[in-house]
């Protein structure tokens, strides 16, 4: 199964469904879904790299861990990821090396304001061709 993700909205939230060969695609592919809500991410460069190391004590958490410490990165610093490489995924720590840009308004459009990834609906399941997830944003 190639890794890739599908937007959809409801009423009061944005969401994305992942799916991966494993649990690394997912991971990488939902912070992807991120980061297209928030600006056209194919013209970000990738000149700024950014390593993070985030830690839980289950994927499920870990997974809702990594989406906000990006959604910080964002509003702290206009940092928005195009390439992701996850180099290290255990239950618990979660490695990854990011390479993006800062959002600029005059060459980057503005999508949706996220504030947050939610517990509300999240599925993280292990299917037969692979991994499957999705996450609701808050809005």
């Amino acid at each position: 199964m190639k890794a890739h993700f599908e937007t959809f909205d409801t009423t009061a939230d944005v969401g994305i469904t992942v799916y991966g060969e494993n649990l690394k695609d997912i991971f990488g592919q939902a912070a992807i879904g991120l980061f297209s809500f928030i600006t056209n991410i194919k013209k970000l460069d990738t000149k700024i790299s950014k390593s993070l190391e985030i830690n839980a004590d289950s994927y499920e958490n870990l997974l809702i861990n990594w989406l906000n410490e990006l959604i910080f990165l964002f509003d702290t610093e206009g940092f928005v990821g195009k390439d992701i490489k996850i180099k290290e995924l255990s239950e618990t720590k979660l490695i990854a090396m990011i390479k993006g840009d800062f959002f600029n308004e005059k060459k980057h459009s503005r999508g949706v304001l996220i504030k947050a990834a939610t517990y509300h609906k999240l599925k993280l399941e292990k299917k037969n061709n692979g991994w499957m997830a999705t996450i609701l944003f808050d809005i």
